[in-house]
């Protein structure tokens, strides 16, 4: 269902206060009308993945309105009967049993290609509805080796699974199974886990006759998946390493048999796609100790060095995260550090955030928290007003954006001036990073007092301060703001500067083309242009001179005459 129900707010709460608040948090792109009633709104979502994915975000929420007043909303989704529920559930299980999955189709033939086979191989069992075959994602007139075949029949989909189970289509043997439901297929996954490190158990005493064990993810990405479980401590996660673009016949004696020579190896999990139970490519290797682990690092920083100063083309791609021999086939593996899901995921959110939209919340000091302790109800409800008012700016307009490295400060004294702020911002960015750069700033720019036009001396408390890192940035930002300790009366609020891309381009280019100008006024090509161009300016002076002085001269001689 698209469609979720929202409870909990007051009588006087408005139609615009609501929207307001849904922008910033859900974003008005994923939702496709509001209906607001007197005691509740149905919030109608354009997919029903946003209507789960929202879910548990608004719930519970603390929204406050105009008056500065907090209350939690409510929300929640239709509620559907027994009867209903079990008519779905049985809906469902009759269309799975008219759905086949057919795996291990050659990927050298194309969609069309591949479709009009299976049509003319398995019209004869029956009548066919649908045929769904996922394409490639890097190129989408090829697909990833599985189909799902829809018959009109639960009979006619159970016969041609028995009858074509094992027979060759396109060059390639059929593996027919029937359509499971997403808990069925973790039911057995886990079972295979358990399986696989029981089997690793027993086979560490002898590692050449080791059996093959393969483990599927939870992910459903057919290529990568680079996530630990959720459960994996820190101390695991230490000692493991993530490899990806294995070769497809990678078994896991291989990866344990090449991994070996850096130390002694505790386990290792192949990882299988969600869908089609082939393997993906990638696989997560544990060391015995970090000995191994550092030792795997140590080479391969050795050889992007290397790499770096030979500058050879047909290695750019293994610069990072591969040596010489870490092949299979020869095919290079590239390795790095495991993380855990939620690090995963954050990661991957911020690569795609090309605005650093995930800095903007730096800073922000939450009503009821315990950041806002101390602080009185007017500072942090001008707190509260100003943050709605960047995330609503930000949400208008793409073009503005969240500075790395710029940060803007407020209620700074009056009587500091820039070198007092460098070293306030400089010793809590150095206290705060662990970064062995030295802490470099380039500008601390103060917002002058105007008073009838003209600006004064003192600055009014706010300001920027620029760092030449992203990492010192951060750790001046979390250090300062919101610190008691710094001011006797009062405390500073930094967050991340709002810049505008166009803006910055523009200034840019123009600095550019201003050095450029200063350049070219310097060269002896401009002095030398500047001596032609002054004795051309000379002869077309002297030339009108010349010219009047003729003119005068013969009208001298008519009246003489």
């Amino acid at each position: 269902d698209r469609s979720l129900y929202l409870t909990g707010y007051p009588e006087g709460y408005k139609y615009e206060e609501l929207k307001q608040h849904l922008s910033i948090i859900v974003g008005m792109q994923s939702l496709e009308r509001i209906v607001m009633k007197e005691k509740f709104a149905i919030l109608i979502f354009k997919l029903s993945l946003h209507a789960k994915q929202f879910l548990p975000r608004l719930n519970g929420l603390s929204v406050n309105d105009e008056d500065g007043n907090s209350f939690k909303l409510v929300v929640k989704t239709k509620t559907k009967t027994k009867s209903q529920e079990e008519k779905e559930k049985e809906a469902v299980k009759e269309e799975r049993k008219r759905v086949i999955v057919i795996h291990n189709l050659n990927k050298k033939y194309t969609l069309k290609q591949t479709e009009s086979n299976l049509l003319d191989h398995f019209k004869s069992y029956g009548n066919i509805t649908n045929i769904r075959i996922p394409h490639n994602t890097k190129d989408r007139q090829y697909h990833r080796g599985y189909a799902f075949v829809h018959f009109a029949k639960g009979n006619q989909a159970e016969k041609a699974r028995e009858m074509n189970d094992g027979r060759v289509l396109l060059d390639r043997k059929m593996k027919i199974s029937e359509q499971k439901s997403r808990e069925e297929v973790l039911a057995e996954r886990a079972k295979e886990v358990e399986n696989d490190k029981m089997k690793d158990d027993n086979d560490e005493s002898d590692s050449d006759d080791e059996e093959e064990v393969e483990e599927e993810s939870d992910d459903s990405d057919d290529s990568d998946s680079d996530d630990l479980d959720e459960n994996d401590t820190k101390s695991k996660l230490q000692t493991t390493v993530f490899i990806r673009n294995c070769p497809s016949t990678t078994k896991r004696h291989d990866l344990i048999s090449l991994f070996s020579i850096y130390g002694p190896i505790e386990s290792c999990y192949l990882v299988k796609n969600k869908e089609t139970g082939d393997f993906a490519g990638t696989a997560f290797l544990d060391f015995k100790s970090r000995k191994g682990y550092f030792a795997l690092f140590k080479q391969m920083k050795a050889y992007e060095q290397f790499m770096k100063s030979t500058m050879k083309d047909d290695h750019k791609k293994e610069r990072f995260g591969t040596c010489e021999r870490l092949r299979i086939d020869g095919q290079s593996l590239y390795v790095a550090r495991a993380v855990g899901k939620a690090t995963a995921k954050r990661q991957k959110n911020r690569a795609n955030d090309n605005r650093n939209l995930y800095l903007a919340q730096e800073g922000f000091v939450p009503k009821g928290s315990r950041a806002a302790e101390g602080i009185s109800a007017n500072v942090l409800k001008w707190i509260q007003s100003k943050f709605h008012e960047k995330m609503s700016q930000l949400s208008r307009n793409p073009n503005l954006h969240v500075s790395r490295n710029k940060l803007r400060f407020v209620n700074v004294p009056k009587s500091w001036d820039s070198e007092k702020v460098k070293t306030i911002f400089k010793e809590a960015a150095v206290s705060g990073s662990n970064s062995k750069k030295p802490v470099v700033i380039t500008l601390v720019k103060f917002l002058n007092v105007k008073d009838g036009g003209t600006t004064k001396n003192l600055h009014s408390g706010r300001g920027f301060i620029l760092f030449k890192h992203h990492k010192h940035a951060l750790a001046a930002l979390r250090g300062v703001n919101n610190n008691p300790h710094i001011l006797e009366s009062g405390r500073i609020y930094v967050e991340f500067a709002i810049e505008n891309k166009l803006k910055v381009y523009h200034m840019k280019q123009n600095s550019r083309l201003a050095s450029q100008k200063r350049e070219w006024t310097g060269s002896k090509e401009f002095r030398s242009s500047k001596k032609t161009r002054k004795f051309n300016d000379q002869r077309k002076h002297d030339s009108k001179g010349d010219h009047h002085k003729r003119k005068r001269d013969s009208k001298g001689d008519h009246h003489k005459r």
